[in-house]
């Protein structure tokens, strides 16, 4: 099962690594309900776990990016 604008690679990539980390294929069922279970809160939650570091920051123009106090 493809979802919708999904390509045949993207899916059979997404089956690999489902594969490979699950020992299974999971369902479109099983997807979307992990997709409509998520809320604010569990969003959130996952990212006071997992705190996002060591950025690189490229940009592209003739303006230079001024970058925040505290952020280098």
């Amino acid at each position: 099962l493809i979802m919708q604008q999904e390509s045949s690679r993207g899916r059979s990539g997404s089956v690999a690594v489902d594969w490979y980390y699950l020992g299974r294929v999971q369902t479109m069922e099983e997807i979307c309900q992990k997709i409509d279970s998520l809320t604010c809160e569990s969003i959130n939650s996952f990212l006071d776990r997992h705190q996002a570091r060591n950025f690189t920051i490229v940009t592209l123009g003739e303006n230079a990016l001024e970058v925040p106090v505290g952020i280098s």
